[in-house]
């Protein structure tokens, strides 16, 4: 597993980051970029993350924000059961 470094100096392998990366940006960067190496498309992809969403890319803020859609998602699957109770 290729290993990159998070903005804040962390790192991780680059197949966990990607996992979290934002789908619009990272299929862009795709087409742009090519065959650039991993370290090279994470930084442009921590750029263009930060412009659009005016944040660091964070793998812990991904991650929270993806457990919580999870979580709502079961919430809303419980109250349909409920109403064809």
């Amino acid at each position: 597993m290729k290993m990159v470094k998070m903005p804040d100096g962390t790192e991780v392998g680059f197949e966990g980051a990607e996992w979290y990366m934002n789908d619009d940006i990272r299929d862009e960067l795709v087409i742009e970029l090519g065959g650039c190496g991993e370290q090279e498309f994470l930084d442009e992809y921590c750029k263009r993350h930060k412009e659009r969403f005016n944040e660091e890319f964070s793998l812990e803020v991904a991650k929270e924000r993806e457990l919580s859609a999870y979580d709502e998602s079961l919430k809303e699957k419980e109250k349909e059961a409920e109403n064809k109770e």
